[in-house]
């Protein structure tokens, strides 16, 4: 009866650790283990779904170096918007290896991004150049869509950084603010029918200024969505082979036309920039070589950098609408903006107010200082004073309201 009771006893504990590890075991699937990541979450599975991109480190046109804080600042600004799959520099990195890829190292050309986005699988990939030239962080962005071999979007900018100061916090709220409204949902990734090759020549020995001019020049190219463009290591390759050196080159129309035809391009773009004592004079030209005919030639003289790309801005928007077409998804297109047109006629209008305030005031000071002079009981010189006095205030105040809004327009029509 013993043996009977204790086998009983054994059973149902046997019977008791078949369900605690039961249990157990259901307890992990459910919780443990989607925490510990051995099973794939919704949010896992959500980003997988997601466009997978690849961005290049920012490359610094001097050095031809790739910026890696940089571009570890660009993975974290996409990847908040939560709209990409961006890949890590350690998975890019596996992959390059793989292959025994390397020019994804300072890479800033269509080329050898297309090649590093093949390599990872991505579905786009963003490669950037970041320059300081002068008190400016200069920057270009360019993304393209590996299926389609297209560049789907792109930008240039600059900001203005402090001194001793590598500005990365200025670049990254200017970034930020850029890629806000970048959706890949609103990206045309469909090809359309180009304008031909285009080559962008640089007439001038190479300095860190005429190379982020060249560089603003191609990614305003992209942009237009108008030509197919011929990329600098292509072209600098076919110079070498026709023993040309463009440097020592006559910019006259004749030898753009029979430079053009020499590079078998439909339309080339020429750049010259002369630097002199602080002063920068620039030389921009657009020919159509098919057509045999300059499209746009500007000259503009500065000594302000930042003006100068400005006016390059202005230059490529307008060349692509004279020859018929439009400006695409570059945001720096020289067209003035509906608020900073407000903000001219307001403060104007604000200022001249106030000047008109300010005068009334001080017409009205005048005569009341004139009845203090004039008056005969002191009480009622004190009342004149205090008017006199009241007035003043508030011509200095209105004057002063009218300086401050006279100024602000004034900056705004200038810059």
């Amino acid at each position: 009866m013993g043996q009977f009771y204790l086998h009983i006893s054994n059973d149902k504990a046997l019977k008791s650790q078949v369900r605690f590890r039961a249990f157990v075991l259901v307890l992990y699937t459910l919780l443990i283990n989607p925490i510990l990541g051995f099973g794939k979450s919704a949010s896992a599975e959500q980003q997988d779904s997601l466009p997978k991109l690849l961005i290049l480190d920012p490359v610094s046109l001097k050095s031809s170096l790739g910026n890696r804080e940089m571009g570890e600042q660009l993975r974290s600004l996409l990847r908040v918007k939560k709209k990409w799959n961006v890949l890590s520099r350690e998975q890019a990195e596996q992959k390059y290896r793989e292959y025994s890829f390397e020019k994804y190292r300072g890479c800033h050309e269509f080329p050898c991004a297309f090649d590093a986005g093949n390599i990872v699988q991505a579905e786009y990939v963003l490669w950037t150049t970041l320059t300081r030239v002068e008190n400016m962080g200069v920057f270009t962005f360019n993304l393209a869509n590996i299926p389609s071999s297209k560049v789907v979007w792109s930008e240039v900018g600059e900001v203005l950084l402090k001194e001793g100061s590598e500005g990365s916090d200025a670049l990254v709220h200017r970034w930020s603010q850029i890629f806000k409204p970048l959706d890949p949902a609103d990206l045309q990734k469909q090809s359309v029918p180009t304008k031909g090759l285009l080559a962008i020549l640089d007439l001038n020995e190479p300095s860190a200024y005429s190379q982020v001019i060249i560089e603003r020049l191609a990614t305003h190219g992209y942009a237009s969505g108008q030509y197919d463009l011929m990329n600098q290591t292509e072209l600098n390759d076919l110079l070498q082979a026709l023993d040309l050196k463009p440097s020592s080159l006559e910019a006259t129309e004749k030898n753009m036309l029979e430079m053009g035809n020499k590079l078998g391009v439909a339309h080339l773009i020429y750049s010259r920039l002369k630097m002199n004592q602080g002063t920068f004079d620039l030389q921009l030209a657009l020919y159509d070589i098919s057509k045999k005919r300059k499209l746009r030639e500007w000259p503009f003289h500065s000594n302000d950098f930042q003006k100068l790309l400005k006016f390059e801005n202005k230059f490529f928007s307008q060349v692509i609408l004279e020859d018929g077409g439009t400006q695409a998804s570059v945001a720096t297109s020289g067209k003035t903006p509906i608020w900073k047109h407000l903000i001219r006629y307001v403060t104007l209008g604000a200022g001249a107010t106030f000047l008109a305030l300010s005068y009334n005031e001080n017409s009205q000071g005048k005569k009341s200082y004139d009845n203090y002079l004039s008056a005969r009981v002191p009480d009622q010189a004190a009342s004149y004073r205090l008017e006199t006095e009241e007035h003043d205030k508030k011509r200095n105040l209105y004057g002063t309201f009218a300086g401050v809004s006279i100024a602000t327009s004034f900056v705004f029509w200038v810059f």
